[in-house]
């Protein structure tokens, strides 16, 4: 008797131990305390499409605001229609980047918190907004006219060769993001019918190339170190940052002089009363570019340098004051 009161005392003490260690270790992976939230995968599923970053497709405004097109009803509605299918179709290229790349995103210091990366979010559930977003951009596209619906199906093909080979290729990746700002600028040409003039085009190319370049910059400063850009798979090495900030900011340099060029063009005197004006705007612009330049170099530029530029004050201020003189111009 003594024995088994003994042999039960034992198994109460390990019990009681094991009961105190769990405890002490918290609540276990398959269990949730009393009270927390669950992460919800419906809303979680909403963070995939980014909607933030829907700010850069005001570009496909740009065209008819060139023009000085933008304030026709036909036109506006034509642009408002662009900016929410190409928005949908580029979610659709967010979500399938975050499909094929979660695995080097953990690595990432800020894209592991992405919710495929994190875990919140299945992969069946990012492939099949893959799929449901494209379809419905698409045909959304082609409501508009077929040249849009092209110019959709041109990006998405485009995104697909940047994430299998070209982001893997140095100096060709900033080239195709470039590409991918431009793109805006041809479905909102696309939509209203409005033909971009090469002095447009020729500008826009200079400064998405540096903002591209900047991008890219501001991931080789986050990446310090040879190890993490081996395991992201890709071809710079660390001390290439040094020339990718070179031509970036030359870039932004050779914007500003296609700017000047275009002041004294005769498209210039078309559009504008008093063209000479907009030299104002050169000094506002390459400010924003060399700031944004110096804040990746800080390592302060987390995301798109058009999306952390809606964050910034100066930005918002920049674009008052180019719209001041642009109007005062006309």
């Amino acid at each position: 008797m003594v024995g088994k009161s003994m042999k039960k005392g034992g198994m109460h003490h390990m019990i009681d131990a094991v009961s105190d260690h769990k405890d002490a270790l918290g609540p276990s992976s398959r269990e949730s305390p009393a009270g927390a939230k669950k992460p919800r995968p419906a809303l979680t599923s909403i963070r995939l499409l980014r909607v933030h970053q829907w700010i850069k497709n005001v570009l496909v405004f740009l065209p008819a605001l060139a023009a000085h097109r933008l304030l026709e009803p036909a036109v506006a509605i034509a642009c408002l229609h662009a900016f929410l299918v190409f928005s949908l179709c580029a979610s659709s290229v967010y979500v399938l980047n975050d499909c094929l790349d979660y695995e080097s995103d953990r690595l990432h210091p800020r894209k592991k918190n992405r919710p495929i990366a994190a875990g919140m979010v299945p992969l069946r559930i990012g492939w099949f907004l893959v799929v449901a977003l494209a379809v419905v951009s698409l045909v959304g596209g082609l409501m508009l006219s077929q040249p849009v619906a092209f110019w959709l199906i041109i990006y998405v093909f485009l995104n697909i060769a940047y994430s299998y080979y070209v982001k893997k290729t140095i100096i060709a990746d900033i080239v195709v993001l470039t590409g991918f700002y431009l793109l805006r600028l041809m479905v909102g040409s696309a939509a209203t019918g409005i033909v971009i003039s090469p002095w447009l085009m020729a500008f826009c190319f200079a400064v998405f190339f540096s903002l591209s370049a900047c991008k890219r910059y501001a991931e080789l400063v986050a990446l310090a170190d040879g190890e993490s850009l081996k395991k992201r798979r890709r071809s710079y090495h660390t001390h290439d940052a040094a020339t990718i900030h070179m031509i970036g900011v030359a870039a932004a340099f050779s914007a500003v002089i296609i700017l000047g060029l275009y002041i004294d063009s005769p498209m210039a005197k078309e559009l504008y009363r008093r063209p000479e004006l907009l030299w104002l705007c050169c000094p506002l612009i390459l400010y924003w570019l060399l700031r944004l330049w110096i804040i990746a170099g800080r390592g302060e530029l987390v995301d798109d340098p058009l999306v952390v530029a809606t964050r910034d004050w100066r930005a918002w201020v920049m674009v008052i004051g180019m719209g001041f003189v642009t109007f005062l111009a006309t």
